[in-house]
């Protein structure tokens, strides 16, 4: 037989017998040291990113997670920073393969201790020194999405928002309002004002829920 050949099935022997090796470490008595690790690192990683909320249960090298997060942001974030716990992942290396949340809640917001806004009215204005929020925001998870488009200035959770579409026009509103410009949001009726240019004008008109409308400098 060919060195050559023979080399090449002298590595693929060994690959072989690596793939079985781990094999047999996720599927037979090696299993409960590798959960064990699996386990570890996702603590880690969840108390690393502030999620200490969230409890993991891992059944061979998937993760589930338990507990009741603030927000639904909070859930999805707490599920990257499990799927990641491991550097190399996937069934052969070893690590997190997938991440369950169907076991995990999300806290309910209490609105019966909220006031009613009416109206329900967000001011948001842009200049040099950044993007300033005022009025009434129908969340904490809003509110901390202002945050972190850099809005400062003081918001209020409130009821009274008229339906769900306001939420998305008021985010893609803040996330494009150019500097020296600012718009108000007045129930399902947005007014602009200030330098916003034609093409932040058409994102807005084409972006308009049905039922709001618009008024423009």
């Amino acid at each position: 037989m060919h060195p050559a050949v023979k080399i090449l099935i002298g590595l693929i022997a060994l690959g072989v017998l690596g793939v079985l090796s781990i094999h047999l470490g996720v599927t037979g008595p090696g299993a409960r040291t590798l959960e064990a690790r699996i386990a570890e690192a996702v603590e880690a990683a969840l108390h690393e990113g502030g999620h200490d909320w969230a409890r993991v249960r891992v059944e061979g090298q998937r993760a589930v997670l338990t507990g009741i997060a603030p927000t639904r942001e909070a859930l999805a974030a707490a599920r990257r920073s499990a799927a990641r716990a491991v550097s190399i992942g996937g069934p052969v290396a070893g690590g997190v393969t997938a991440v369950n949340i169907g076991e995990a809640d999300i806290a309910p917001l209490d609105t019966a201790i909220l006031p009613t806004a009416r109206p329900f009215i967000l001011r948001l204005s842009r200049s040099s020194g950044g993007l300033t929020a005022e009025g009434f925001v129908p969340d904490p998870d809003f509110e901390r999405r202002l945050g972190l488009l850099g809005a400062g200035g003081s918001v209020q959770v409130a009821r009274g928002m008229p339906d769900p579409a306001w939420r998305g026009l008021a985010l893609e509103a803040a996330g494009i309002l150019p500097e020296d410009a600012g718009l108000s949001l007045t129930d399902r009726r947005l007014v602009l004002t200030g330098n916003w240019n034609a093409a932040s004008r058409a994102t807005i008109a084409d972006r308009l829920p049905p039922g709001y409308e618009v008024v423009m400098p």
